[in-house]
């Protein structure tokens, strides 16, 4: 197996063996106070308390628990200019996450190589540029 060739999702041993491996339940009707209750007993709380429990996303909007509506004002890394579940943002996530998630920044992967060199050519960055 070269070095680029992987398992697909489905031969992966450890998907169908490890018993780790497991949906995490999140459907039902709690509201936010009860989400916070949750969180405060099972999570630190690095930035404090959150002060909504959001339980989905529309491009730029979300909605809470108790379904109230907000605009996503704050964002988090790429929603500012992806907005939230965006089919086909949706699809090529799905897509790369088939072959590989994250990759920490002590290494690469040729899809990081490839985006930051296709950028750098819309940009029209000088030579050298980074």
């Amino acid at each position: 197996m070269s070095q680029l060739e992987h398992p697909t999702p489905a031969a992966h041993p450890v998907a169908e063996q490890s018993p780790v491996v497991e949906l995490v339940e999140t459907q039902g009707h709690a509201t936010g106070a009860e989400w916070l209750a949750r969180y405060s007993s099972s999570l630190l709380g690095v930035f404090g308390t959150p002060q909504r429990v959001l339980v989905r996303g529309a491009g730029c909007l979300v909605w809470d628990a108790d379904g109230k509506e907000y605009l996503d004002l704050l964002g988090g890394i790429a929603v500012n200019a992806l907005g939230h579940a965006h089919p086909f943002v949706t699809s090529v996530i799905s897509s790369q996450l088939a072959t590989l998630g994250h990759v920490s920044n002590f290494f690469t992967s040729p899809t990081q190589v490839a985006l930051a060199e296709k950028l750098l050519a819309i940009t029209r960055a000088p030579a050298g540029s980074k």
